[in-house]
């Protein structure tokens, strides 16, 4: 397993995970077609070359089988975490690897960041355990209008875990 920057070569495995029904089963959008997949993904690759944004994927055996992605606020205190497994390698670590690379270089590239959100479905029990277990909270106050989907927030400068400590950037 080796965790890598996306590139543009990406695409097409990205978009037929994202076409499948077992992985669709968690996002909140509905249905898209190929252009748009292709234009967010260029979006997440043009943020990570301005250092807004961290856009990384797994490969196994030369393969990829996951991604991240993490995008600062305007003001760089904040940031929106993404990450996607290939239904048939997860509970394999492969999430765990991204959410702690996209969460090490937020840090490098924002060193503002106090706050780092997620959306995840309800239902979805592997990503509510892997958010608990790198320090994600449920928000207080879930979203009506996003149910059955949940609000997570990871505050990094309060000591919840050591997400932007050198130690915890270097891998430590």
């Amino acid at each position: 397993m080796k965790v890598r920057a996306a590139k543009q070569g990406d695409l097409g495995w990205l978009l037929v995970l994202h076409s499948g029904g077992a992985f669709n089963r968690w996002i909140m959008r509905g249905p898209e077609d190929l252009q748009s997949l292709a234009d967010e993904f260029s979006f997440k690759l043009a943020a990570q070359r301005k250092r807004q944004g961290v856009f990384v994927v797994v490969d196994v055996n030369g393969i990829g089988r996951g991604y991240g992605v993490l995008l600062l606020s305007l003001t760089g205190d904040s940031a929106h975490v993404e990450f996607g497994v290939d239904p048939r390698y997860q509970r394999k670590g492969i999430g765990g690897a991204l959410l702690d690379e996209i969460l090490r270089a937020g840090c490098r590239i924002g060193p503002k960041l106090k706050r780092v959100k997620a959306v995840c479905h309800q239902d979805n029990e592997g990503c509510i355990r892997l958010l608990r277990s790198r320090g994600f909270m449920s928000s207080a106050a879930p979203d009506i209008a996003a149910l059955p989907y949940l609000s997570w927030h990871l505050i990094v400068d309060a000591g919840e875990i050591p997400a932007c400590s050198p130690r915890f950037i270097n891998g430590a």
